[in-house]
């Protein structure tokens, strides 16, 4: 049985059951819980916005963004990341047409963007952080907003791809962030989703380690950064339930040269594991790409479509 008062976002079940605890970003006490239904892995009770919003200031004021965005700048061009990207945009340009109209939400510094325009598409960004956002205006000369997702009204607007990668899982709000993205789509627009992928080797190591007493690779994959943690199945559900016909699923491995490691023995331990995991078939990233279909079905309990 679950705690009392939590429920799974994704399905209403309440039989969510801790997989970890405690975790206890900002002094507050959560644990991470999985749905046994639709295997949606989440913080239980989701916090609030008050306490999300505490976290990322300590993370700003900690220089992290900062610090990504330099590495992001020195040598992109031609980096493994930036192959990375170029291999997800010949994937969508593989179902769309010769000169697109795409959105891509949260969209960082804009090196996507930027190799979008260079395809000779025309392209847009929303992104909430505001030093990513003036980098994209600044240095690549893009159009990009500063807003989130849910902040941003979309009106008027109409797009033949919207891309999300590594957003999702930050919302409060998923499905209701993807039917608006829905909304904004033509009909038979795409969207591409990529969310680090909850059962991949990574994920299931640090469950192992965590398991015979070793909690840091748990804190590390599982804190305020990402509020909901997602498989096949929970996507591929949310998906659905939002209005999208599902085209492809595929994986992708984090590039470990844009993560920041205390110790080298960390640093080799995820590379083995993330070369692994390609071996494998359990990469630590998902990639979903989807079709708008023509109606919305009916929210997991009965509720009327939004």
């Amino acid at each position: 049985m679950s705690e009392a008062g939590s429920r799974c976002y994704l399905c209403g079940s309440d039989e969510v059951r801790p997989l970890y605890e405690p975790a206890k970003p900002l002094g507050d006490s959560y644990r991470i819980a999985r749905c046994p239904d639709c295997s949606l892995v989440q913080f239980s009770p989701v916090p609030g916005e008050a306490t999300i919003r505490e976290f990322y200031a300590r993370y700003d004021a900690a220089g992290e963004r900062e610090s990504y965005f330099r590495r992001c700048r020195d040598g992109y061009e031609g980096s493994a990341e930036a192959r990375q990207l170029e291999r997800k945009l010949d994937r969508i340009a593989m179902r769309v047409g010769s000169s697109p109209d795409l959105l891509d939400v949260g969209c960082g510094g804009g090196a996507f963007l930027d190799m979008v325009r260079k395809k000779g598409w025309r392209g847009r960004g929303i992104e909430v952080s505001p030093t990513a956002a003036r980098y994209a205006r600044d240095v690549f000369g893009l159009n990009v907003i500063e807003a989130s997702i849910e902040s941003w009204s979309g009106e008027g607007e109409v797009y033949d791809v919207v891309t999300m990668f590594d957003v999702l899982e930050h919302l409060r709000d998923p499905v209701e962030a993807v039917r608006k993205i829905r909304n904004r789509l033509r009909d038979g627009g795409i969207l591409v989703l990529e969310v680090p992928n909850q059962e991949g080797l990574l994920d299931r190591a640090a469950g192992v380690a965590y398991r015979l007493g070793w909690r840091k690779p748990v804190s590390a994959l599982y804190n305020l950064h990402h509020l909901f943690y997602f498989s096949v199945r929970s996507l591929s559900r949310l998906l659905r339930d939002a209005g999208f016909g599902i085209l492809e699923i595929g994986q992708d491995s984090t590039y470990v040269g844009r993560v920041t490691f205390e110790t080298r023995l960390l640093k080799w331990g995820s590379w083995t594991l993330l070369k692994a995991g390609q071996l494998l078939g359990m990469e630590n990233k998902l990639v979903f790409m989807a079709r708008k279909e023509g109606t919305v079905p009916l929210q997991a309990g009965g509720k009327a479509d939004r």
